[in-house]
Formats: structure tokens, sequence, C-alpha cells
């Protein structure tokens, strides 16, 4: 369901289905991917354990090179550690989202379905089931995230997609059964907030 580049070009899909995240080494001589990708997150069994996903969706990577993922039935969002020196990430995730479970509360999720990471490095969450966008504030003196997240806006039909531009608009695509929209929320970069309200930017 989710793709997304490393600092290397090297590509990481979303594997829903089969509950993992796979990876696909880039060959920069050639400029084509390797055809056989290696299990990067996840045992391909779905399960709750921190080594495991359940219908993984959206994925992400931070500065770091640190790998996020939606782990939508899971109601969670999962961090795997980049090694540089390995070249790997780690093999148990932490919990930086919905460590409430299923719900409505700012601790909770219902169905995640991507991640994005803005320019200072706090998580946004697209809550697809309770059909908002939820930040994660970063701390970089901790390098943990707030254990609640803040509301940034809710849309009328569950939310999908995120994405940043390089002045830190936000933009969200959201919709159900053949009617939805791409909004972007305005970044104020003076009060650190975005618009209470989104322009739409794509069809309806």
């Amino acid at each position: 369901s989710g793709v997304a580049l490393d600092a290397h070009g090297d590509l990481l899909v979303g594997d829903s289905g089969n509950n993992r995240v796979m990876e696909y080494a880039y060959n920069a001589s050639t400029g084509t991917y390797a055809s056989s990708g290696v299990v990067v997150a996840g045992t391909g069994k779905a399960g709750s354990g921190l080594n495991q996903l359940y219908n993984p969706e959206g994925i992400a990577l931070d500065s770091k090179g640190d790998l996020f993922v939606a782990d939508t039935s899971n109601n969670r969002v999962e961090e795997l550690a980049y090694n540089s020196s390995t070249t790997s990430y780690a093999a148990t995730a932490t919990e930086v989202a919905g460590s409430g479970g299923s719900g409505t509360k700012s601790n909770q999720l219902e169905l995640p379905g991507s991640v994005a990471l803005s320019l200072s490095g706090n998580l946004f969450v697209a809550d697809y089931g309770n059909g908002r966008v939820m930040k994660y504030t970063y701390s970089s003196s901790t390098g943990t995230y707030s254990a609640s997240g803040t509301q940034i806006a809710t849309f009328p039909d569950p939310a999908g997609w995120l994405a940043f531009d390089t002045s830190g608009d936000l933009f969200v695509s959201y919709g159900y059964l053949g009617y939805g929209e791409v909004v972007e929320l305005a970044y104020n970069s003076a009060t650190g907030t975005y618009a209470a309200s989104g322009t739409a930017v794509g069809p309806s």
C-alpha cells in the first residue's frame, strides 16, 4: 500500500497482504532495482508483537533513515531504527503512536493508513477510521515522540494520504465511495501551526 525511497535510492514497499515491509536495492550503475526484495519489517505473519505487523499500509523515513510504518490493523505506528554501520533496520520496533489501542482519544488511533514526517521531525498520521490527522511532537533531546497526539484537522470522510511541500504545507487526501478531495493546510512558521481549514487543491 505504501512506498518510500531511502537516501541510497532503495525502494521500500508496504506489503500489506503479507504483513511485512520489503526493500528493493537500487543499482546506480544500471538505474534498476533488484528483482527480489528483502524483508525489513514484519515476519510475514499477522500479529501484534513488536517484531510483527498486521496489514501495514503507509511508510515513511526520517532524516536518520529510521522507518515508520502505519501498522493499520493493530491501530498503531511503529518505528524501526536504522543502523548505518550495518545498513539494516532493528528487528524489534518501537511503538510511537496508538499506545491506547483503537479509539478516538488523543493516544488512540483507528486504522491509521498513512504517515509522514514534517521538516522539523514531527510525526503526522492519517487516522483513517476517525477521519482526522494527528500530530506527534518530536523531542530532539530525548529522541522520542509525544505519547498523545494533537488533532490537526478533521474531515467528513476517512483521511487517506499525507505529503508535505518544501514550505511545510500539509496535503491530505480523503474520500469514501467515489467522493473525495485533496486539501492543503497552510503552515505558519512563525507560530508552528497549521490552518484550521484546508484549501481544496484536487478534484471533488
